[in-house]
């Protein structure tokens, strides 16, 4: 999941600062690392899975 930080729109729905965006929704004619290079989300970190003993 990512944090959109600059509004955008897509063909098919328009994003909002601090809406969600995952890597599997239809951006196009964007793509993902291509709004994330252009400074329009901001990838969040991913969560850390526990170590097994």
């Amino acid at each position: 999941m990512a944090t959109v930080l600059k509004p955008f729109h897509t063909a098919v729905r328009r994003f909002s600062a601090d809406d969600r965006v995952s890597p599997t929704d239809d951006l196009t004619p964007h793509t993902f690392d291509g709004l994330a290079k252009a400074g329009y989300i901001e990838k969040l970190p991913n969560a850390k899975k526990p170590a097994k003993d």
